[in-house]
């Protein structure tokens, strides 16, 4: 049961990395993102990870679970065929690879007594996607800060209200990174609506964004934690 939490678990993240960076429009940053992002990295992607002693206790590192690539790929696939209300609040996903986004740079870190995991990945533009902070607040804060999303998975229809709050984190060194709280109630017929939280940041580096993410599928995820791993991963870029 661990396993398959942990598995959903990274593919929700995989597709919030999406989401972050699949705007059909370029947004002009704030707070000094703009300036980092344009800058070429020296670092090479895998010195923005997290890694085990950046971690609370209970947290271990963990390898990408066996069936993550066949549930991002059908999580991708309802995610392309959703409508959002209101239609402003939909990304350009037309273009995402789940296979890609399953490659890049990530760490996953998972606590087995609790069901609660640990996500961090790089996205970038050089790898095809946008890694925008700002397409994350563009759908996801502001007008689109409660938006409803219809799709088919299986052969259920599937409705799910997503909001957004934004949340303030200490981020050293770091401008212009953006974490909120998403809270997900689905309703699929015939079953007991559901909701679930994921906690997610996005701290901008050259050329793209770190992404950090806390969940836990059976639980409110834990915020302390959440701020914890976040002021590691500004560390981890600004250092």
């Amino acid at each position: 049961m661990r396993r398959i939490a942990l598995t959903g678990t990274v593919a929700l993240s995989v597709l919030t990395a999406a989401a972050c960076s699949s705007g059909t429009t370029t947004s002009t940053a704030q707070g000094g993102a703009a300036a980092t992002s344009s800058q070429t990295s020296s670092k090479p992607l895998s010195a923005y990870l997290l890694q085990q002693s950046d971690i609370p206790s209970g947290y271990q590192q963990q390898q990408l679970p066996p069936g993550a690539a066949d549930a991002v790929g059908s999580i991708t696939a309802a995610t392309k065929g959703a409508k959002v209300t209101p239609t402003s609040c939909q990304p350009d996903l037309s273009g995402f690879d789940a296979q890609q986004a399953l490659s890049t740079p990530k760490a996953i870190f998972a606590n087995t007594a609790t069901g609660a995991a640990i996500v961090t990945a790089v996205s970038t533009k050089s790898a095809g996607a946008n890694g925008s902070v700002e397409d994350f607040r563009r759908y996801n804060l502001g007008d689109c800060a409660t938006h409803q999303i219809t799709t088919t998975v299986g052969a259920n229809s599937v409705t799910a209200t997503q909001k957004a709050t934004q949340l303030t984190v200490d981020t050293p060194g770091v401008s212009g990174a953006l974490a909120a709280r998403l809270e997900t109630t689905a309703q699929v017929p015939g079953a007991p609506e559901r909701t679930s939280e994921q906690l997610v940041a996005l701290l901008p580096i050259p050329d793209g964004a770190v992404l950090v993410s806390v969940n836990n599928l059976t639980a409110q995820p834990d915020e302390a934690v959440f701020r914890q791993v976040v002021t590691a991963a500004a560390k981890k870029i600004s250092g």
